[in-house]
């Protein structure tokens, strides 16, 4: 008599449960819900103080009466500004036939207030050239710095915003432009202004 062969039982998978879950050695973050901020734009954020608006780099020059004992001459006067937006140079020089009578330089740093002094020199004929240093203390130290002189003059403290003769004419001028409200309503502007043999408000 012929058996009936049976047939091979299907193999069960068992259904995972939490004793047979894997355990992993991390876990995943949930999604955050709350959006994160998107960094303000850049018109937004704060900018940094505008300098001054000064002049390009640039040559004028003019007719100039110089007196010579007690007699005038007239003779030709030129003022040459150079800045590469960093560091300016600022030349005043006053002739009569090829003869420089008067030359006045003044060399420094541009920051957000304008002009920063580090040299100032004058040279007249006939006499040996004077110079004064602008010598700045380390930011936050409480203190501008120094202002010292050629020849036997005792150095000053400087004052903020400090300035030379020749380096005021361009620094009020672009103060004046940035400020115009102020300087009408200002009965009295007072910065620091150093020659070379010395300093006054």
């Amino acid at each position: 008599a012929m058996q009936a062969t049976p047939e091979p039982a299907s193999a069960q998978v068992p259904t995972p449960t939490a004793a047979t879950q894997p355990v992993l050695p991390f876990a995943f973050a949930p999604e955050p819900t709350a959006s994160v901020a998107e960094p303000a734009p850049a018109s937004a954020q704060t900018d940094p103080a505008p300098q001054l608006p000064l002049p390009p780099s640039g040559r004028l020059a003019s007719v100039a009466t110089v007196m010579r004992g007690v007699q005038p001459r007239t003779g030709m006067g030129t003022l040459e500004w150079t800045s590469d937006g960093r560091s300016y140079q600022l030349r005043m020089v006053s002739s009569v036939l090829f003869v420089t009578l008067l030359s006045q330089t003044s060399v420094g740093q541009l920051g957000a207030d304008g002009l920063q002094p580090d040299r100032f020199s004058d040279k007249r004929l006939e006499r040996s050239e004077k110079a004064a240093h602008f010598t700045r203390d380390t930011p936050g130290s409480g203190e501008a710095g120094r202002i010292s002189f050629s020849g036997n003059q005792r150095a000053v403290p400087m004052q903020l915003g400090a300035q030379d003769r020749l380096s005021m004419l361009v620094q009020l001028a672009g103060w004046a432009a940035a400020n115009p409200v102020r300087v009408a309503a200002a009965d009295k502007l007072s910065w620091q202004v150093a020659g070379t043999e010395g300093a006054d408000m």
